[in-house]
């Protein structure tokens, strides 16, 4: 298991830069035989979901987080949790997403900036601007840079 999710490091940085298809299905391919090797490899898993995600395959995706989430127990952490929040609100789950975002939020206090920016973004698309606003602010407060993705926010 621990080869095949090597060989997949090696192949996913070639991949990311590179936008290679062929590649990426390499990855998935070695993510789904590590995992075959060892069903409880969470890191296979959290591989497998940022591939889907990068073909915006959202609903395998979240399959994908729930099962990493699930594996890694007491060792999960804040990017388990972003992404499967991120996952969520690109199908258009926002409600959910925003409970994985607060989770995030709650426990890992190095991912809040992009969380926020996140829960924000998905309080908007509810129609709760004000608290959309809010998050947003906290955001940028922490992180400055947050500033350049707020995308269709419009706080004053």
């Amino acid at each position: 298991a621990d080869s095949f999710y090597n060989e997949w490091g090696n192949k996913i940085i070639k991949a990311w830069t590179k936008a290679d298809t062929l590649l990426l299905m390499g990855a998935l391919k070695d993510y789904h035989n590590a995992i075959k090797l060892k069903p409880d490899f969470w890191q296979a898993y959290l591989g497998k979901a940022n591939v889907h995600t990068y073909f915006k395959q959202y609903t395998q995706a979240i399959v994908d987080l729930t099962a990493a989430i699930k594996y890694a127990g007491e060792n999960a952490n804040g990017i388990l949790y972003y992404n499967r929040g991120q996952a969520l609100y690109f199908s258009g789950q926002y409600e959910f997403a925003i409970k994985h975002f607060n989770t995030t939020i709650e426990k890992f206090e190095y991912m809040d900036d992009i969380s926020l920016l996140m829960r924000a973004k998905s309080k908007w698309m509810l129609g709760n601007k004000d608290e959309a606003c809010n998050d947003y602010k906290q955001a940028v407060l922490l992180n400055g840079l947050q500033e350049r993705d707020k995308e269709f926010l419009d706080c004053k």
